[in-house]
């Protein structure tokens, strides 16, 4: 028995997957919906761990010749979580994606999440408001500097809230922000936060 069938099979699926099949060769569906149908049974499956290991074993065996690589996702939210799972399931990497809307730093080797939640320095400094208004500066550059006029600015002001938030006026400061056009609009009004906060 095959992989995908044992697996399906273990999971009560297989006999759906065996309808698909049959309707397929008779004609009542077309190769769309044949292959909708496949996507619809296997938004259905959820696999154990053991199950997971054995099909990315088997797709390594079957793939040795290409050197196909095998990426893991969903819900990273840490470096040392991500290496865990690439150990634990013989990946050779992994994709983050919400898990850096939550945590901007989450690269950073040199900030962690402390025991209250919030993130700190390796010497144990909280993550300051400038930090994070540093980085979203550097973002706002990188974005002028890959971009440039030739991508609509509005796009990048969905990410403005995972930079300003969590603090007093981090409201009335992403409202701001949403009312620029480019990237040198936003730059002004938050140098100019940055140096309210150093004199107030």
């Amino acid at each position: 028995m095959s992989l995908i069938k044992q697996i399906l099979t273990t999971h009560n699926l297989n006999n759906e997957l065996e309808k698909i099949q049959t309707d397929l060769k008779t004609g009542i569906i077309d190769q769309t919906k044949a292959k909708n149908h496949i996507l619809q049974l296997l938004d259905k499956l959820v696999l154990t761990d053991d199950e997971t290991k054995l099909a990315i074993e088997k797709w390594n065996q079957n793939c040795q010749q290409d050197k196909t690589l095998i990426l893991g996702n969903g819900d990273i939210q840490s470096i040392k979580e991500a290496k865990a799972k690439v150990d634990q399931y013989g990946l050779d990497g992994i994709m983050i994606g919400r898990g850096i809307l939550t945590n901007i730093f989450l690269f950073n080797p040199n900030i962690k999440p402390s025991l209250d939640g919030n993130l700190e320095w390796a010497n144990g400094e909280p993550v300051s408001i400038s930090d994070k208004v540093g980085l979203l500066i550097i973002h706002l550059d990188l974005w002028d500097s890959s971009w440039g006029i030739t991508k609509n600015y509005s796009v990048l002001k969905k990410y403005f809230r995972i930079y300003i938030n969590g603090f007093p006026g981090a409201v009335e400061l992403r409202t701001s922000l949403m009312t620029t056009d480019n990237v040198t609009e936003a730059k002004a009004i938050l140098f100019q936060q940055l140096v309210f906060w150093n004199i107030s």
